[in-house]
């Protein structure tokens, strides 16, 4: 089985609100949960957000699953990411990033 990756065209804080919740979901979609989480810290994370977005990435896509306590990881990057999103965004938009994810 061949493993799917996503290239970002646009930088995430360039592109509208709608593209990039649109992006979420077609990855969600596609179960590469941790492309979005990597698109997710470039929008809304801070440089180690966006380097512990990308470790995460290089050990899943090294291992080609994910170990447990990388997912661990990766589920606590997650919670603060939405943290942080849930500061900058309306009730309306947290909403739908939440719904997307």
């Amino acid at each position: 089985m061949s493993q799917l990756s996503f290239n970002f065209t646009a930088a995430p804080a360039q592109t509208s609100f709608q593209d990039f919740i649109k992006e979420i979901k077609q990855l969600a979609f596609w179960n590469c949960h941790t492309d979005a989480i990597v698109l997710l810290s470039k929008r809304f994370g801070d440089a180690l957000d966006q380097a512990d977005a990308d470790y995460v990435k290089q050990v899943h896509t090294a291992q080609g699953s994910m170990p447990r306590d990388v997912s661990d990881f990766r589920y606590d990057l997650y919670k603060r990411l939405l943290k942080k999103a849930h500061r900058v965004l309306t009730s309306a938009e947290y909403g739908e990033l939440y719904l997307a994810l």
